[in-house]
């Protein structure tokens, strides 16, 4: 089993292309970013 090293020195997923982490990684912060724009306008509803 090959495992890819990243530019950091970090062992990439051996199973899934770079790009497919890229992908993943984006729509994770896509999703916190979304979900802190719900956030922050309940705090506002609340104060």
């Amino acid at each position: 089993m090959k495992h890819r090293y990243s530019k950091n020195g970090e062992v990439s997923c051996p199973i899934l292309p770079d790009t497919r982490i890229e992908e993943v990684s984006a729509i994770n912060i896509e999703i916190l970013a979304s979900s802190g724009q719900v956030l922050s306008t309940m705090f506002r509803h609340l104060s």
